[in-house]
């Protein structure tokens, strides 16, 4: 069975595709792990650490600063500065999948599955290689069996044949959603 794709995604499928890279090894030990939104988690974040920090320098000018307080301040102010790391690399990741504009042509055959786009990128991965098929609301997502294993996203579109190719080819593929 052979797929072809355009390679423009949506922001959806982008954001979900982001989210399962940033989650992929928690994903790998815990399968039916809800994906969590990584956008709704920053935007949370950022708004708590700066009510936090807002908070204590108001509670070091109003009441006078001691050690503790002084301790809080520093550690919420790192916390920022990891949570805004980890915002950069998300925001790399999304932008990076969503920006891609490549031609792909996914091939299933009984012996595994081979991924290849017109920018010259090609990797072919064993049936073995798979921990399981994860559904989501925009993709299907092959999870590989090891953490240096790599991520196949398939549209949400072709889920009938990729379901039917695995039963046909009775490959054992867990699918998860």
């Amino acid at each position: 069975m052979v797929i072809e794709t355009t390679g423009q995604r949506s922001e959806a499928q982008a954001r979900e595709c982001a989210d399962v890279v940033m989650q992929a090894g928690k994903l790998m030990s815990k399968p039916d792990r809800k994906l969590v939104e990584y956008k709704s988690f920053y935007r949370f974040g950022f708004l708590s650490m700066g009510l936090m920090i807002v908070l204590t320098l108001c509670t070091i000018l109003l009441w006078g600063g001691n050690a503790v307080m002084y301790v809080l301040l520093g550690a919420l102010l790192v916390t920022t500065v990891l949570l805004l790391l980890t915002f950069i690399n998300y925001r790399k990741i999304y932008k990076t999948i969503l920006n891609k504009n490549e031609k792909v042509t996914q091939t299933f055959t009984s012996e595994g599955l081979e991924h290849s786009s017109d920018a010259g990128k090609c990797y072919k991965l064993a049936w073995s290689s798979i921990a399981f098929m994860r559904v989501l609301p925009n993709s299907l997502v092959f999870i590989p069996a090891e953490r240096t294993g790599v991520a196949v996203f398939v549209e949400r579109k072709h889920e009938e044949k990729v379901r039917a190719f695995l039963a046909e080819e009775n490959i054992p593929i867990r699918v998860v959603g």
